[in-house]
């Protein structure tokens, strides 16, 4: 039976790069396991029934032996029982924004901002785990979802002139244009979006201006453009 542990809620992924996520966590473990199996053993007992309170009466009719003869007998044997486990995807990508954070030095972070002023000194890859909002110019005008099946690809960004604002915060987000490509064939219904899907009808409804999403990535570029390489994206 599987265990259950607490944590970061259970989401709904709209894409998982399942291969680079497998390759990340290749990386941080001295081997990959593709199952684990579990041997179980279990003894089990039982009393037997009327057939050997039978025998045990005619063998003592024919050999004419006095005594009692036991008319119940216990016996034992021990069942084995396996299970496979399997390690998914999910788990995985757990395994490596779990070692990420815990790594001790500035390798994850969950501001886009912080990650883009710590990419300017760095010199390892920057990984982030962000809750933002992005643009979706596919959809500006009309469905977009036409638009981003023939591409092959949803576009997102965020920043630049689209995302001006006037509010106090405004200094606190990062100045450069932030875009990052999401490949429709990676994506939860697999080669194309549907015009039905949650991901395709909260797009629409937002207009592609400021939705909600979560990204796992890393991050590079410079001062003026930034591009995120999406691992997972979920709303």
């Amino acid at each position: 039976m599987s265990s259950i542990k607490l944590g970061r809620p259970p989401v709904a992924y709209i894409y998982v790069d399942g291969a680079g996520i497998e390759s990340l966590y290749a990386q941080i473990v001295d081997s990959v396991e593709t199952s684990r199996t579990t041997t179980t053993q279990q003894g089990v007992t039982g009393k037997v029934g009327a057939g050997l309170r039978l025998k045990n009466f005619l063998v003592k009719l024919v050999s004419g032996l006095e005594g009692e003869v036991s008319t119940e007998v216990t016996g034992s044997h021990a069942r084995t029982e396996q299970s496979i486990r399997v390690e998914t995807v999910e788990q995985r990508l757990k395994a490596v924004v779990d070692f990420l954070s815990k790594s001790g030095d500035s390798y994850l972070f969950t501001s886009l901002s912080e990650a883009s002023q710590r990419l300017k000194t760095a010199g390892n890859p920057i990984f982030i785990d962000i809750r933002d909002k992005f643009n979706a110019p596919q959809f500006y005008r009309g469905c977009g979802v036409d638009s981003v099946n023939a591409e092959g690809y949803l576009l997102l960004e965020k920043g630049g002139t689209a995302d001006y604002s006037y509010d106090d915060d405004y200094y606190k987000q990062p100045t450069a244009l932030v875009k990052l490509s999401v490949s429709v064939a990676k994506m939860r219904n697999g080669g194309a979006m549907r015009l039905s899907s949650h991901e395709a009808v909260i797009f629409r409804g937002l207009a592609g201006r400021h939705v909600p999403l979560s990204v796992f990535g890393s991050l590079r570029g410079t001062s003026d453009f930034l591009q995120i390489k999406p691992f997972a994206i979920w709303m």
